[in-house]
């Protein structure tokens, strides 16, 4: 049986986000006997990679068309990529999307899915302009919650018929396996006997990360011991950077020093969730967010926002707490639920634990993709 030929094209790979995660997943549990594969991207920077590299993964750079040598260049790869035969090209983000549409036509691609991930707060009218126009030509759009899909209906002018949900998913077994509390704490100087609240997230202003700072500082009057700890890395863009040092400064102003510590950008995120006691995500808009799942399958309770699809994942009273964004009073009331009531938070997390298994595992997304990959292309051959 003839393998499926995939192209892949995503904007840039130099950090690992939620796109980056979803991508390098594919990529590497696709069944090889089934499907062969080829990655592409405009931009490709350290540490993605060397994470490319560690895991076998080859890259290669297209450049962007917008200039007449660029242009130029873009053709000698389509040229390329037009002898390779490919029946599938999936794109991620914005550039991906509109210049691999304009390449699967110049190469004789048959089908175009793209994968949509956020609200589509950063798409400009030009953006949404672009996409009005190269849409039709677009064989089928992954969505990653239900509120992406009935949002990218709306902006895009798609129809719904023509969007698939397909949740993201986890490697289980790291998370729910995991179990490195004491040892970890001790390193990283927390109070081997006090509780930790974590948030796993990006440092930018999308995540909402003073809402959660302004909590804590709350929080520590009635729980002097709390101990708050923020996982994620900073982007060096100007926005990111100025928001991380308006972070610090809020830090010290409330004199959380004490209490609330940044650990930076960290590749043992199921060591650091085993010893979270409550996970909280207090973003101002979320696609669907790959950390509450892993929190889940950590078997932690959550606190999130009620944005995007962070409230199909957390069963609101049953696996954690849905809040409404940007407010302090109802972030500060569930997690102090959460920490005066440790048998709640035992059974919410023992439920989101179950419902990730059900739902969010690694094995279950690879194959909804996968099928999707096989429908679409025999749906076009009738």
């Amino acid at each position: 049986m003839k393998r499926i030929s995939i192209l892949y094209l995503i904007d840039q790979l130099r950090n690992m986000g939620g796109a980056e995660g979803n991508l390098v997943n594919i990529l590497s549990h696709l069944d090889p006997q089934r499907f062969r594969y080829s990655l592409y991207t405009f931009q490709l920077e350290s540490p993605l990679k060397e994470l490319l590299q560690e895991k076998n993964l080859i890259c290669n750079q297209i450049p962007y068309p917008t200039s007449i040598s660029g242009m130029k260049k873009f053709l000698a790869v389509a040229r390329k990529i037009r002898s390779q035969e490919i029946d599938i090209l999936h794109s991620y983000f914005e550039s991906s999307d509109i210049w691999g549409t304009l390449l699967a036509k110049l190469t004789g691609i048959p089908v175009i899915i793209s994968s949509k991930r956020d609200l589509g707060f950063l798409k400009s009218k030009k953006v949404l302009l672009a996409y009005r126009l190269i849409n039709p030509f677009v064989t089928k759009v992954i969505s990653v919650s239900e509120a992406v899909k009935r949002q990218v209906a709306i902006q895009e002018q798609i129809s719904e018929n023509k969007i698939v949900t397909i949740y993201n998913g986890v490697e289980l077994g790291k998370f729910c396996n995991s179990d490195h509390r004491s040892d970890l704490r001790e390193k990283l100087g927390l109070n081997p006997y006090s509780a930790v609240v974590g948030l796993l997230a990006n440092i930018k202003p999308i995540k909402g990360i003073e809402f959660f700072i302004q909590t804590a500082a709350r929080m520590v009057k009635q729980f002097p011991e709390t101990q708050f700890i923020i996982i994620g890395g900073c982007l060096p863009t100007i926005e990111c950077q100025s928001y991380f040092q308006k972070l610090r400064r809020l830090v010290n102003d409330l004199r959380l020093e004490k209490n609330l510590f940044f650990l930076g950008e960290r590749s043992d995120i199921p060591e650091l969730l085993s010893l979270v006691d409550i996970s909280v995500l207090s973003s101002l808009s979320e696609g669907f967010s790959n950390t509450v799942i892993e929190s889940m399958a950590a078997g932690k309770p959550l606190v999130v926002t009620d944005v995007g699809g962070n409230s199909e994942a957390v069963i609101h009273q049953q696996t954690g707490f849905v809040v409404p964004p940007k407010n302090v009073d109802k972030l500060t009331e569930a997690i102090t639920i959460l920490l005066t009531d440790r048998n709640l938070a035992d059974k919410m997390g023992r439920a989101g634990q179950k419902r990730a298994q059900q739902l969010f595992s690694l094995e279950t997304m690879i194959s909804k993709v996968e099928e999707l990959y096989h429908s679409t292309l025999n749906w076009l051959n009738c």
